[in-house]
């Protein structure tokens, strides 16, 4: 638990760190090998890109390590934070099952 709660408070302290997004990844965060990381990579890429889901997924896979992972985690606080309609329909049209998923989603939240 130290090292997740290491890894998610430096993913929180974005405001005075200048390096680019996957630079930071790879040197604070790790790869998203373990799920300390990926946690707190996605956390990362959500807070640095709140208002564009496509550059939060971006920052999420384009770093050496899990990226499959950390994408997805990171897709997921997203969308759960936006809105399904805030995401890009390039995400969104070939997703299998899409209606059985909206009203499964959709029956969750309420």
């Amino acid at each position: 638990m130290d090292e997740f709660r290491k890894l998610v408070g430096k993913a929180l302290r974005l405001d005075d760190n200048q390096l680019c997004d996957w630079e930071f990844i790879e040197n604070y965060l790790g790869g998203g090998w373990v799920a300390e990381e990926t946690l707190a990579i996605a956390v990362f890429s959500v807070i640095r890109h709140i208002d564009d889901f496509n550059a939060c997924m971006i920052c999420a896979v384009n770093h050496g390590g899990d990226s499959d992972s950390t994408g997805a985690v990171a897709g997921n606080i997203l969308g759960a934070i936006l809105g399904y309609d805030s995401i890009p329909e390039k995400f969104t049209k070939t997703i299998q099952l899409k209606e059985l998923l909206i009203m499964t989603a959709d029956a969750l939240g309420q």
